[in-house]
């Protein structure tokens, strides 16, 4: 529990809520609905898509970060498939409408969690949306270079 913002009633609130959420207006509609005026006066974001704050780095040492594996920065459902499928998709090749269970776009990462392609999937069949051909590829979301 923080320490105390003012001398005044405070509610500390821990949210949940999708992007596009006004937290500053839930802030004033919980006022209103209490029948005191309020405004919100710190906002701590504990957790964007897969980012969360426990796993911040300071940003000292930001270029020494290893950096976040692509398949896990992408806000979408992942489902690992075998070597010998792993193979097809980097290829190119879509796999029978049968071989995976989900709907919608889909990571399909390999048996070390590297991301082999982002799909389409629906009952009809897949559709590959993007390939990523070698087994080492995208790699990091990290700055390569220097």
């Amino acid at each position: 529990m923080p320490a105390p913002l003012a001398a005044l009633p405070t509610a500390l609130v821990a949210l949940t809520v999708a992007a596009g959420t006004y937290v500053r207006a839930f802030a004033r509609d919980l006022g209103t609905s209490l029948g005191v005026p309020a405004h919100l006066a710190g906002l701590v974001r504990t957790r964007a898509g897969a980012a969360d704050l426990a796993d911040a780095i300071p940003l000292e040492q930001l270029d020494r970060a290893p950096g976040l594996p692509a398949a896990q920065a992408l806000p979408l459902p992942r489902i690992a498939v075998d070597a010998e499928q792993a193979a097809r998709l980097r290829q190119g090749q879509r796999l029978p409408a049968d071989a995976l269970e989900g709907e919608g776009a889909t990571a399909l990462v390999d048996a070390d969690g590297r991301l082999v392609a982002i799909a389409e999937l629906a009952p009809s069949g897949m559709r590959l949306r993007r390939v990523f051909p070698r087994a080492d590829a995208p790699g990091t979301l990290a700055s390569e270079g220097g």
